[in-house]
């Protein structure tokens, strides 16, 4: 089932270990600015996790690769959806221009 949430900027990274199966468990932050990467005292204002991922698909979203940490940073979002459909994750969304 789709969720959408409002935010400025999500992170999207592994939280641990594959499985037997190679699922991985995720995250995905959601802060109210951008680049919460950069600043120490930036708290997420939705946390979310998700057991036994495989794939995540993102369409019609500029992403950002964080080499540091090998996270996805979305920037100048409006909205974010996140659909859960088995192992698979998907994400689209409305970003600023």
């Amino acid at each position: 089932m789709a969720e959408e949430y409002q935010a400025k900027s999500a992170i999207i990274g592994k939280a641990g270990k594959a499985n037997e199966n190679d699922d991985y468990p995720i995250f995905i932050n959601l802060f109210s600015e951008n680049n919460p990467h950069k600043d120490a005292n930036a708290l997420p204002i939705k946390f979310l996790e998700f057991k036994e991922i495989h794939r995540i698909k993102i369409t019609d979203l500029e992403i950002n690769y964080l080499l540091a940490g090998s996270d996805i940073l979305i920037n100048d979002l409006k909205t974010i959806k996140i659909d859960v459909e088995g192992p698979h994750v998907y994400i689209s969304g409305v970003q600023e221009k």
